[in-house]
């Protein structure tokens, strides 16, 4: 847990910086945490599937879900 509460804040940090290309009518804190939480559940379903798919596909799949 210690860990992914780091993660989430550098991801924080990280996708604030992206933020101008959501949608300006979603507050921006439930943008951040709706980014940082699906990234580290990704992640965490990652890790559990033993890394079946490569990192590059699974970030695809995150992209493709939330961007």
């Amino acid at each position: 847990e210690l860990f992914m509460q780091y993660l989430r804040e550098y991801l924080t940090q990280l996708f604030e910086q992206y933020q101008t290309f959501f949608s300006p009518d979603v507050p921006q804190s439930y943008l951040m945490n709706h980014l940082t939480g699906s990234f580290a559940e990704t992640l965490k379903w990652w890790l559990r599937s033993e890394k079946e798919y490569p990192p590059e596909e699974v970030a695809g799949f995150w992209m493709a879900v939330n961007c």
